[in-house]
């Protein structure tokens, strides 16, 4: 996953101070009449400032906004313009192709926000913390009110464990994206994961009012619920989730806990038993508290 090629040393020249070196007489063979060429910038447009995803359950209220979760599955995405082509090279990691891209688009997209902030997210992603931060702020350096910046922000920091930072990142896309959906989305993740049921089923909701199928805002409400002991309106949540992602851990789980909560043991054990835990052991040590509740055989 190594990414620290020329393409960052073409982004960090934008970014930061550096020595000139001085060139020689021989160095007049290097330029090309290509150079003298005036470059046609690309300007923001917020309609390109987007891709689309093929499984609409999964991603339809981020489809037009973020990558976020794309990291999570193994999917088919259709890229709508050049910038996507990057994120999903990116996602995919195909930093190769990625390094390749972003050379090709630096001199007409060097003054675009959303080519300084795709740059961060492949930063982040190979796990260059320090570049993805400077790049994220390039993006705001020149549009400072450019919440997927912001957004991205929060998810670095939480990958950092820097919660605090994070929740004022999030807070502050979501005041600058009235309508934006992936900012909601992550806060929503937050305040579950810190035991802020209230805010987090209040964020997904908002969510689901979107898009009445998306697993993981159903998810979230659903578990938020299990949590506040709201066993019905548990059950409620997660029985509108599709069978095909019920094997899912953060899913099939807590959904098996709510079944027997209710009383349901013999559905509860059948969603239990259907777990896979293959992908990630995180939940296993989870897996057997509540497989020793309601004693699956």
């Amino acid at each position: 996953m190594k990414f620290i090629s020329t393409i960052f040393l073409i982004l960090l020249a934008s970014c930061a101070t550096h020595k000139v070196e001085k060139r020689t007489f021989s160095d007049v063979d290097d330029i090309k009449e290509s150079d003298f060429i005036p470059v046609n910038l690309v300007p923001y447009s917020k309609g390109q400032d987007t891709y689309s995803q093929s499984k609409e359950d999964l991603h339809s209220i981020l489809a037009s906004e973020s990558l976020q979760r794309a990291v999570k599955f193994d999917e088919d995405y259709a890229k709508v313009n050049t910038l996507g082509e990057v994120s999903i090279a990116c996602y995919e990691n195909n930093f190769q192709k990625a390094k390749a891209l972003l050379q090709g688009m630096t001199r007409t997209y060097h003054k675009n926000p959303m080519f300084w902030n795709t740059a961060g997210v492949c930063a982040s992603l190979e796990g260059q913390r320090r570049k993805a931060l400077l790049l994220f702020n390039k993006a705001l350096g020149l549009k400072k009110n450019y919440a997927p910046a912001y957004n991205n922000l929060g998810v670095m920091y939480i990958g950092e464990e820097d919660y605090s930072r994070a929740l004022v990142a999030f807070e502050k896309a979501k005041k600058l994206g009235t309508l934006s959906r992936t900012p909601r989305f992550n806060l929503a993740h937050l305040y579950l994961y810190f035991g802020l049921y209230d805010k987090a089923i209040q964020n997904a909701s908002s969510l689901v009012q979107v898009s009445s199928v998306d697993v993981d805002a159903l998810k979230m409400i659903a578990t938020g619920y299990l949590m506040k002991n709201d066993v019905q309106n548990s059950l409620k949540y997660f029985s509108q989730i599709k069978s095909s992602y019920l094997s899912r851990e953060d899913i099939g789980i807590n959904y098996a806990l709510a079944l027997y909560l209710s009383g349901d043991k013999v559905k509860a054990s059948d969603i239990l038993s259907d777990v896979d835990l293959s992908k990630s052991k995180d939940w296993l040590s989870y897996f057997n508290d509540v497989k020793k509740i309601i004693e699956v055989k």
